[in-house]
């Protein structure tokens, strides 16, 4: 669709910006208690915006509005909106205000998007469950018990309750693909180069090679909405070096062209039947529009672990100690006094990671083979899959964990996001089925270097075939 028809389809189904925003608000009110999503409202503005652009609307039409103009969103807080609290999800930032809005916010707001709040996070983005000291827990609108991904949770969350229909979150191992995947909504995690990280928490101007694997990205209810807002938010900002593309729509590429390749476990951690059966159901879609399916077992995926933290290490990536006190090192033996005193500012997952990576450094390990191992994988990679190919895995081996010990237990899942953040290609997560209690599963679609259209066509043409996925909670403040 153009953006012209897609706004025009929108208004259509979803009423006027001033209606689309008070169904969105009377959800996030009527859901807030039981899942804890937003964190920061934006409300009386919200509705000032929407009143004027349904003005706009009703006096000159849709013509020569972006395809997201009047549409809420919401935003990870770790972007910066002015105005409003710019934490992290850390208890020592709490009286932080962001001065500006962050480049993303800024081209969100030109196109008349129009947000509604900021979102949860795990404290200082470093856990794949969504919690803080601050803000406390989010929840899993499919089931209160379970997680709903991180660090990107908050926004998941809320864009499955139906408060939300977009938003924008970053993802440096699956946290924008796992949120996604667990609470049955579409999240793509762009080709490094595309979207400027400019005033989010921790970005600099300068060029480094850790912000190709660190990128910020959509979340969505459908992927119409997210492509748009993926081409809204692209492009070079003047401020951040690593941005230097533009993310384009593209005419599809005929299906008979396509060739997808597949594979159902990485020999980390297996997936269960469930996941292999969504797998299954979408290669069997896109069979049937034409692609040719072929069976691909990566050589060297079991290491993803250990080509991930060196990836990392090379790149200069930051110290968990440093994160945790806000680029200030904590002291690790107080953290853990506080922890077991039930009286820390940190949650008990942070302080673990953090006493890990210390551990790792006391027996530094020469990493040049796994970074020379890299390399040559990304050649691989580029060169199997081309223009023309694409790469169906698990976002997840199962479907979202128990909060608790499930978390702890699967926490080598994210490998099969992780994979692609340092090989620099884009993904998409689709939901494709639910499982026999009724919980979302998604699938990972994975492209070459700036391939991010393929992957979202193939995407798309999935969600055609299935549908949108609606928690027990999409219509709480409507009953």
């Amino acid at each position: 669709m153009s953006a012209e028809q897609l706004l025009t389809h929108r208004l259509e189904t979803e009423g006027t910006p001033s209606e689309q925003v008070e169904r969105c608000i009377q959800q996030i009110e009527a859901t807030h208690d039981r899942i804890n999503a937003v964190v920061q409202r934006n409300f009386d503005e919200a509705r000032q915006l929407a009143d004027k652009y349904t003005k706009n609307l009703e006096k000159n039409g849709p013509k020569g509005h972006s395809a997201l103009y009047g549409m809420p969103c919401t935003i990870k807080d770790n972007i910066q909106v002015e105005g409003f609290p710019f934490t992290a999800g850390l208890v020592s930032r709490k009286d932080t205000i962001a001065q500006t809005n962050a480049s993303v916010v800024t081209r969100m707001r030109e196109a008349g998007m129009i947000p509604l709040g900021l979102t949860n996070v795990p404290e200082a983005l470093l856990w794949y469950d969504t919690d803080n000291k601050l803000y406390g827990r989010t929840y899993n609108p499919w089931d209160l018990n379970r997680s709903p991904g991180g660090s990107s949770g908050g926004e998941s969350s809320v864009i499955a309750a139906g408060g939300s229909p977009i938003g924008m979150g970053g993802d440096i191992g699956g946290s924008i693909r796992n949120p996604a995947n667990f609470c049955g909504i579409v999240g793509h995690k762009p080709s490094p180069g595309l979207i400027p990280e400019t005033g989010t928490w921790g970005a600099k101007a300068e060029y480094t090679t850790l912000k190709n694997y660190k990128v910020p990205g959509p979340l969505g209810r459908s992927v119409a909405e997210v492509r748009a807002l993926m081409e809204i938010t692209s492009g070079p900002d003047g401020i951040d070096q690593n941005t230097q593309q533009q993310f384009k729509v593209t005419e599809n590429i005929p299906w008979n062209e396509i060739t997808v390749y597949w594979y159902e476990t990485n020999k980390i951690i297996d997936p269960d039947g469930t996941v292999c059966d969504a797998i299954f159901d979408s290669l069997e879609i896109l069979a049937r529009r034409g692609c040719r399916v072929e069976r691909w077992q990566p050589v060297d995926i079991e290491r993803t672990f250990d080509l991930y933290v060196a990836a990392l290490k090379d790149a200069g990536s930051f110290s968990y100690v440093e994160r945790l006190g806000d680029g200030r090192p904590v002291s690790l033996l107080n953290a853990w006094k506080q922890t077991l005193l039930n009286q820390s500012q940190h949650i008990l997952p942070g302080v673990a990671l953090a006493t890990y990576e210390a551990i790792l450094e006391r027996f530094p390990k020469d990493r040049r083979s796994d970074i020379d191992k890299l390399k040559g994988l990304q050649y691989i990679y580029d060169r199997k899959l081309g223009k023309n190919g694409l790469l169906i895995s698990p976002s997840w081996p199962h479907v979202a964990p128990r909060i608790g010990t499930d978390v702890y237990k699967q926490f080598f899942g994210f490998t099969y996001c992780a994979l692609y953040n340092i090989l620099e290609m884009p993904a998409t997560v689709v939901p494709v089925r639910q499982n026999e209690d009724g919980l979302p599963i998604g699938v990972q679609i994975a492209g070459a270097k700036l391939n991010d259209a393929l992957t979202l066509q193939a995407a798309e043409c999935i969600e055609q075939e299935v549908g949108r996925f609606y928690s027990p909670l999409y219509n709480a403040g409507l009953t």
